[in-house]
């Protein structure tokens, strides 16, 4: 690409120096390149014919070949006494080849755009559509046909809607189209949150990118661009025709005009973003909806490439998230009777998510065993990391006043003693698992007097049940040697934990 920019930037200077293109305020231009792809433009077909006679002389010279076939040409005049446009021009000459112009009715493809000579641009795209229909009918598990689908489809109209001043009223409608067909191919119902569609993994969503917003952020950075060029032709044509869509723009994303640097547009966006993830959450009543938002360990399992989990338990894992899991609560929140909402196993409260993976009595063995496992997990993770270290697991200790404890864990190194217990909240704020690392820290504090000479840290080891982490038990296990895929796994593990608990409270009579 250098090379043949070296090799055009002089064709494109004398080009526009000729004087034969297109005038504005006071200046004028004749061409430009993109990639490979020269435009030719003026203001009468007898001066095009000159400029396009100028291209091929100096690609002859330099020895590049320019291919008539690929040539598309079109242009109108204007009778300003009738006041109609005529689009019947004449033909142009490319190389030898006779070119005859576009009609009214065939759009000239050009950066994912289709360009009509009587119209503005459209952003139709059979292609996708196409490829939205072979992703559809593929072989393919859910997560796999959104992933292809957000790296094939969605960057085609991205780059269709980022050339096209129509981004705040197109994008809007590509992107319901996208949640739609997202929603279908992975099984989600209808009420599953938009916001969760178009939120990178690490924040807990599917990783679609947003149209609307992401169009907009690489127009502005483009108008940028343009701002810093410091030509005079595109000045003009910014003033004369882009500044009210860069207007628009900086409203939309709430970023203030005028800025130009790169370090600075980049600041502002992402500011911007923040906030509009800010205003999108205060649109939704229930907050817990966006616990995990930011959460990259406990997160990690709704990445493309992960092997934490299989597509069938990630989606029933995104219904447990985002409180649509089918219980009776969910089915009968509308019965006038509240019985209808009752566990139907113990009946000692609403059916919910919660309700059953923390309180039920029938699926009490189901969350010992979730306990158990994670405790068995924590201990090999740490001979694994610590070989010479003695692990003691659940075995009754009493402190110096006469309390008898059982921590889960007890590892004994040769200069610390980590007194650990593991326990598995409900994660609907990460304030309630620091708490909990609070409570079990002060309760198993007492046993510190049993390791005299040695540094003793007691701690919880706290998961939430839908995969949370908190700083503290992420410190604890960095201090114990774990990395942070073994974190995640654990965060994993833990929220796979949970929806067996919750198959086995189905199948239970």
């Amino acid at each position: 690409p250098f090379l043949f920019n070296c090799v055009l930037d002089p064709l494109l200077d004398m080009l526009n120096k000729s004087g034969l293109g297109y005038h504005i305020a006071s200046t004028s231009a004749a061409s430009m390149a993109f990639a490979d792809d020269l435009l030719v433009f003026s203001e009468s077909q007898s001066t095009l014919q000159e400029l396009l006679n100028i291209t091929y002389k100096y690609l002859q010279d330099v020895k590049l070949v320019l291919n008539p076939t690929k040539t598309q040409y079109f242009g109108w005049t204007y009778d300003g006494v009738k006041g109609w446009f005529n689009y019947d021009i004449p033909p142009v000459q490319v190389a030898g080849v006779t070119i005859q112009p576009k009609d009214k009715g065939s759009p000239l493809r050009y950066l994912g755009l289709e360009l009509f000579v009587h119209r503005g641009p459209g952003l139709s795209d059979p292609m996708a559509d196409r490829l939205t229909r072979v992703i559809d009918r593929a072989a393919l598990k859910p997560f796999q046909k959104i992933k292809c689908f957000n790296q094939v489809v969605v960057q085609r109209r991205l780059y269709a809607l980022s050339h096209s001043l129509n981004v705040l009223s197109a994008g809007p409608k590509l992107d319901k189209s996208h949640r739609i067909f997202v929603k279908r191919v992975a099984h989600l119902p209808k009420s599953f949150p938009n916001t969760h569609v178009f939120f990178s993994a690490r924040e807990g969503g599917l990783g679609v990118l947003c149209l609307e917003w992401t169009a907009a952020s690489v127009q502005l950075k483009a108008f940028a661009r343009l701002q810093r060029l410091g030509n005079e032709f595109v000045d003009a044509v910014f003033q004369a025709t882009l500044q009210e869509q860069y207007q628009k723009l900086c409203r939309f994303l709430h970023v203030s005009e005028g800025l130009t640097s790169e370090r600075d547009v980049g600041v502002a966006l992402r500011e911007a973003r923040s906030q509009w993830v800010t205003r999108t959450v205060n649109e939704y009543n229930n907050k817990g909806l966006f616990s995990h938002y930011k959460e990259p360990l406990g997160n990690r399992w709704l990445q493309s490439d992960s092997r934490l989990m299989k597509d069938g338990d990630r989606i029933k894992a995104l219904r447990l998230r985002t409180d649509l899991y089918p219980t009776r609560s969910l089915f009968n929140k509308h019965a006038a009777d509240p019985k209808a909402r009752e566990c139907h196993h113990c009946h000692s409260g609403e059916e919910t998510a919660v309700h059953i993976l923390q309180f039920c009595e029938k699926v009490h063995g189901p969350r010992i065993e979730r306990h158990n496992f994670i405790c068995k997990q924590v201990a090999r993770l740490v001979h694994q990391y610590s070989p010479d270290a003695n692990i003691a697991a659940e075995v009754p200790r009493t402190s110096n006043d006469g309390v008898r404890l059982k921590p889960d864990l007890v590892v004994e190194t040769r200069e610390k003693v980590f007194v650990l217990d593991v326990a598995i909240t409900w994660d609907s704020r990460v304030n309630t698992l620091e708490d909990m690392c609070k409570k079990k820290a002060e309760k198993y504090s007492r046993l510190a007097s049993l390791f005299p000479g040695k540094e003793v840290l007691t701690a919880g080891v706290v998961f939430g049940a839908r995969g949370m982490t908190c700083p503290t038990t992420r410190r604890v296990c960095s201090q114990l040697g774990f990395s942070k895929s073994d974190i995640s796994w654990l965060a994993a593990k833990t929220l796979v934990g949970s929806l067996i608990c919750l198959n086995r409270f189905t199948k239970f009579v």
